[in-house]
């Protein structure tokens, strides 16, 4: 089935139907963007994903990511986290990903991404 993009009140949410896949919030605080992940963060999403995190550091913030509602990720939605943390570290900012679930964490284990992203 078709994924659909929606804007509900202050989120972004990815639609299968009339089931919501991935939601994503973004919240300024302070000095940074917090970015909320709720879902399944599946590679049909990849490029959607990247355009919104690139799209964010044109705000000039750090970002910090909860992924505490993520169910899970696609490698290639990690393959995006990697290249957008390299490029918020050249622009002189921070990217953070907080309250990762286990399940989620061993997928970056996998990857070898845990070993290049700031997880807190």
């Amino acid at each position: 089935m078709k994924l659909t993009k929606t804007i509900a009140d202050d989120s972004i949410l990815f639609l299968e139907g009339t089931k919501v896949v991935m939601r994503i919030k973004e919240e300024l605080v302070g000095d940074s963007v917090r970015i909320t992940l709720q879902g399944e963060l599946r590679s049909e999403l990849f490029q959607h994903f990247q355009d919104e995190l690139l799209a964010l550091i044109s705000v000039g913030k750090d970002l910090e990511l909860n992924c505490r509602g993520l169910e899970y990720v696609a490698p290639s939605c990690v393959g995006v986290l990697v290249q957008v943390e390299q490029t918020v570290e050249q622009s002189g900012r921070t990217m953070k990903l907080v309250e990762l679930p286990s399940a989620v964490n061993e997928e970056f284990e996998k990857t070898g991404a845990a070993d290049l992203l700031l997880i807190e």
